[in-house]
């Protein structure tokens, strides 16, 4: 299960790498963290299990408590994650 948040009534169209859609963090799978391209498959794996590990994210910013995850990846990714 993933939520997603757009700004684009299309949004079920179009493709996750859009910048309009934006995927919860905290509920979305492996599958759906990569779709967005945003992240390497190691560090999708290592979001979850910091997730896993830690409970959800209270925040977007927290996603840089990731080992891999610093503040220039951060401002790359932040456009395709929400977290509620």
């Amino acid at each position: 299960k993933f939520a997603l948040k757009s700004r684009n009534p299309a949004a079920e169209f179009l493709s996750i790498d859009n910048a309009d859609i934006k995927l919860d963090l905290n509920s979305a799978g492996l599958a759906e963290i990569l779709r967005t391209k945003a992240l390497p498959p190691k560090l999708a794996e290592s979001v979850i299990a910091y997730r896993r590990d830690h409970g959800p994210f209270s925040a977007l910013e927290e996603v840089k408590d990731v080992k891999g995850i610093g503040k220039f990846r951060y401002e790359k990714i932040k456009q395709f994650f929400f977290v509620e």
